[in-house]
């Protein structure tokens, strides 16, 4: 049977299609015409541009099912937050650095709701590749995308807090 001509043989799936599109991506916020300080505004036209009309149809789904995962394990009531971390954790080990970059971007258009959210609660982009692109993430995001707030125990800051205190000198 022969082949539709109306198909592209150039078209990619899968993981191509992902990596073929993070590489768009980084060719055009890294062109000299793109500003020094990308905004969010600027990035999701870029993605619009050359992303998302190009490749909707193949890596669609993919952010989809990223996104529903990540919302039905935060929104789960039987697991605990230690138990919906180790998952999150298995989750984040099996996407490729181009999926987490592309994954960060495409929070950032308004198509992808509020999947920025989930992937700040789970640090997704914890081991995203540092560079270019993940600086642009983290300039529309902040840096609540790779690491959580640290905050200090109770007792932790008792301790510190009698470490700090001088001794009550004697008056001569």
């Amino acid at each position: 049977m022969p082949t539709s001509k109306l198909i592209n043989k150039t078209t990619k799936q899968g993981i191509a299609a992902i990596k073929a599109a993070n590489l768009e991506l980084r060719y055009w916020l890294t062109i000299d015409a793109a500003p020094k300080k990308i905004d969010s505004k600027y990035l999701q036209t870029v993605y619009e541009k050359y992303v998302h009309t190009r490749y909707e149809a193949e890596i669609g789904a993919y952010f989809r099912v990223l996104y529903n995962i990540l919302r039905r394990l935060k929104d789960d009531k039987i697991l605990s937050d230690d138990e919906k971390e180790q998952y999150a954790n298995l989750l984040r080990g099996q996407l490729t650095s181009h999926e987490l970059i592309l994954a960060g971007i495409n929070s950032c258009h308004p198509v992808a709701k509020n999947l920025h959210l989930y992937i700040k609660h789970f640090q997704l982009l914890k081991y995203a590749p540092r560079g270019r692109l993940r600086e642009i993430i983290l300039s529309v995001h902040g840096k609540g995308m790779v690491e959580k707030p640290r905050t200090a125990s109770p007792g932790l800051l008792k301790r510190l807090s009698n470490l700090l205190q001088f001794p009550k000198s004697s008056a001569r």
